[in-house]
């Protein structure tokens, strides 16, 4: 079986709620290739990938996954061991809608599943599909724009849900929100509209200092204490946080100091680096989550090519979001921060250790794999660490939301 790595986008209704994920995956054996060398082996490892050897919860939680389904699939008569209300097939553009397929679709149906058609650019052209297929995926970087209005419509008229994939900026998102589109999957989180005059306020950047204390080198505990004292719902949050359930102390803790020897710099960390992204306002729990996992991913693989850079790629990681989550410039936030010039690099160039190591999450992120496998990482070590990042985010999210 050829080597599988394994990403997941979300895809959000309007309101930017995470409604499911798509599963992005590749044989990576050739990652000098853009096509598939075994499609079949690739569907065959991918399902065994998410029902055996990383789990459909650890993967998608509780919401639908949307699988690539090539020709061979649908005309077999397999059978899956996922709920059928929880898997949408994507029928993939290259499958032609002739007398077989359709009858594999109708059969298919019958037994509950659902059906996207994928990378769609004309949907008039692949009308034969729209009565047994539940969603039409727009293309948004290859379609005629001016066109999108009717082709809507056309699909609409069909009985289908309309989704917009790779929305790239917010006008396009906006522009598919007020054409009645469904969903919506793309980059768009993480490029903000441009916005003058706004600073960060002052409760926000006490959560963002103390953060980039914590990932400092010689951490002072009297520092970081005095850092927090300032802020009184950081300093709230914190004793609510020690004396939880979940610590289980016999005895409250009443002090700041107290608090943070009880919990230690690993925990301060996690707490920080959710709270400073979890308590911004308006954002949705999936735009946390990535910038959760980026800094987890980019934490395991630097450690890997230089161990006293690992918090500085977390913070990298972590950060590469907050211009989307303060819908301002990076530039302008960074000013504001006590960051070293690494990670400063890192962030605004790309440049050093780091700023290639984020780059490879971020390509990991959008299932570009040729470009994420360009880092001297071995493959399989990449893949593994999203996977590890994304069960500590899951854990994170768990105890602190």
């Amino acid at each position: 079986m050829p080597e599988i790595f394994l990403a997941r986008q979300p895809i959000f209704d309007k309101n930017i709620r995470t409604q499911g994920y798509e599963i992005l995956y590749r044989d990576c054996k050739d990652a000098e290739s853009a096509r598939f060398e075994d499609v079949d082996g690739v569907v065959s490892q991918v399902f065994l990938n998410i029902l055996t050897d990383i789990g459909l919860e650890r993967l998608v939680g509780g919401k639908k996954i949307f699988i690539n389904m090539n020709r061979r699939f649908l005309l077999e008569d397999f059978d899956i061991p996922i709920p059928q209300k929880k898997v949408v097939f994507e029928i993939l553009e290259d499958v032609k809608p002739d007398i077989m397929i359709i009858e594999a679709l109708k059969q298919l149906r019958k037994k509950g599943f659902k059906f996207a058609l994928d990378d769609v650019v004309n949907p008039i052209e692949m009308k034969e599909f729209l009565p047994l297929v539940d969603i039409v995926k727009f293309d948004l970087l290859q379609i005629d724009l001016d066109k999108l209005e009717e082709y809507s419509l056309f699909a609409r008229r069909n009985g289908c849900k309309l989704l917009g994939e790779k929305v790239e900026t917010m006008e396009i998102f906006e522009i598919c929100r007020d054409l009645g589109f469904d969903y919506f999957q793309g980059f768009f989180l993480s490029k903000p509209r441009v916005v003058t005059g706004h600073r960060v306020p002052g409760s926000r950047i006490s959560i963002l200092r103390a953060l980039a204390k914590i990932h400092s080198s010689g951490i002072d505990f009297h520092e970081l204490e005095k850092t927090i004292q300032q802020d009184v719902s950081l300093s709230y949050m914190l004793l609510r946080l020690v004396n939880s359930v979940y610590y289980g102390t016999k005895m409250k803790v009443e002090s700041i100091m107290g608090a943070l020897t009880l919990l230690g710099i690993r925990e301060i960390r996690a707490w920080l680096s959710f709270l400073v992204i979890s308590k911004i306002d308006d954002k949705p729990d999936e735009l946390v989550n990535i910038a959760l996992i980026r800094a987890k991913m980019c934490e395991l693989l630097t450690e890997v090519i230089d161990k006293e850079l690992k918090s500085s790629g977390f913070i990298a990681g972590l950060f590469s979001a907050l211009d989307a989550m303060l819908e301002m410039p990076l530039e302008e936030i960074l000013k504001e921060l006590p960051l070293s010039d690494v990670v400063k690099e890192a962030l605004l160039s790309r440049k050093g250790p780091i700023g290639q190591i984020l780059d490879c999450v971020l390509s990991y992120e959008r299932g570009e794999w040729e470009e994420a496998m360009e880092i001297t990482i071995a493959p399989e070590k990449i893949s593994d660490s999203y996977i590890e990042a994304l069960d500590w985010t899951n854990k994170i999210a768990s105890v602190v939301r």
